[in-house]
């Protein structure tokens, strides 16, 4: 157990309030301060201030002889670097009258640019044990003082700087990188050789999470969002006159299309290849620059825009641990979830995809996506097939809609008489 003890010796005014390291501790009479006791409560903090019953005596300080204790902590103050503060008068009265006032709370301060020159003994309490006051100097009255006051913060600041910084070699040799960059890069590396040899899904994802994901088209992002920005700016030029929801059933007759298309396949005997896209966290990832960019092309009414802008738009979301929540967030991407309207816009967000130019057939269906084609042989399929999907990637690419490789899938429909 320390021998410093933590209590409430001495009352601190002004210090608690405005410094998290100010602590009260006592050192009983019969024991030795130790030099790792100091240790430990400076490290508590770049700026620490000790303020209590030290029972560490001294003549230099005013007090009424000098102890072990007292010379010791002399001693350390010029090792370990730090101030000592004690009061001009006696902290302590004894009730015998044949001992006399002494000296008994101190301050040691470290790390502290403040000028704390003194501690002041209040008269409050009815005790032989006056509590003490220390007091953060509020005026700056000359230049000088200001002069002081910055190139103490500035002395701060760089220690704080540099006891907080770390150098990192230039060199390439891994063997010279700090610890936990070399342990990021094994674990990266473990990572891929498991997702090569054993392709599960956990090992898959995780190597993606640990790889770099190709960056976006940046430029492309920039131009939207500048484009919008000033487009919802302008006062709308049209009324808001009613519109119809034929899109709705639409998505419902894609579904129907395919089922009749690999049905009509069968029957003329000819192979049909589909591959299905689910798309990751479709509405939540919805780009709402990209949203409201497509709305204006669709020709919606300014006014329904502009509803729209400010429905998605400064909307904020917190994350809750048991009791515990976070700070409020932006939501930047994303339709709300649980809204009957946010089906329809993300509708409207993928309704300019591309229809493939190699005869392969598309069909959409709320956040799942399809290419399909049938041939009598899969050497006229895939390669079709193939630039159909490159297409795709690349507008998916460009309006900022990942695809999830896991959940997506290619089905061979082929015709046969044998049953299964």
């Amino acid at each position: 157990m320390s021998i410093l003890q933590m209590v409430r010796s001495a009352e601190v005014s002004d210090l608690a309030a405005k410094f998290r390291k100010a602590k009260h501790v006592y050192l009983p009479p019969k024991k030795e301060l130790l030099r790792s006791d100091l240790e430990a409560l400076f490290a508590l903090g770049d700026a620490v201030i000790l303020v209590g019953d030290f029972n560490s005596k001294n003549s230099n300080w005013k007090c009424n002889y000098t102890n072990r204790n007292g010379r010791e902590i002399e001693v350390l103050a010029e090792s370990l670097h730090f101030d000592i503060v004690t009061p001009l008068t006696p902290t302590h009265y004894p009730n015998n009258i044949n001992h006399r006032p002494d000296i008994l709370d101190i301050a040691l301060m470290k790390g502290v640019a403040l000028k704390l020159s003194c501690i002041e003994p209040l008269q409050w309490l009815n005790s032989d044990h006056r509590p003490v006051q220390m007091s953060i100097p509020k005026d700056i009255i000359s230049t000088d003082d200001i002069d002081n006051a910055i190139g103490a913060l500035i002395n701060h600041i760089r220690t704080v700087v540099d006891s907080n910084s770390r150098t990192v070699p230039a060199k390439p040799d891994r063997k010279e990188l700090p610890r936990d960059v070399i342990e990021l890069i094994r674990d990266k590396n473990a990572s891929l050789r498991r997702a090569g040899k054993y392709p599960t899904c956990e090992n898959r994802s995780r190597a993606r999470v640990l790889q770099h994901n190709p960056p976006y088209d940046l430029e492309h992002v920039r131009r939207m969002e500048e484009e919008v920005r000033h487009t919802v700016s302008l006062p709308p030029k049209d009324d808001l006159d009613p519109i119809t929801h034929d899109e709705i059933s639409k998505h419902i007759k894609e579904a129907l299309r395919l089922v009749e298309y690999i049905s009509e396949g069968f029957k003329v005997k000819r192979k049909t290849v589909a591959v299905f896209f689910d798309v990751v966290k479709a509405f939540d990832r919805v780009w709402h620059a990209g949203l409201i960019h497509k709305l204006y092309k669709l020709e919606l009414p300014d006014r329904l825009v502009l509803i729209i802008h400010h429905y998605i738009s400064n909307r904020h979301f917190s994350f809750r641990l048991d009791n515990t929540y976070s700070s409020m967030r932006p939501i930047r991407a994303g339709v709300p979830q649980g809204s009957t309207l946010s089906p329809l816009l993300y509708s409207a967000y993928v309704n300019d995809i591309p229809r493939p130019s190699t005869g392969v057939q598309l069909a959409l269906f709320a956040d799942d996506t399809a290419l399909y084609i049938r041939s009598n042989s899969l050497g006229n399929i895939l390669p079709r097939l193939q630039r159909a999907i490159v297409e795709l990637t690349q507008w998916l690419r460009l309006w900022r809609i990942n695809v999830n490789p896991d959940k997506s899938a290619s089905i061979y429909f082929n015709y046969s008489s044998h049953k299964v």
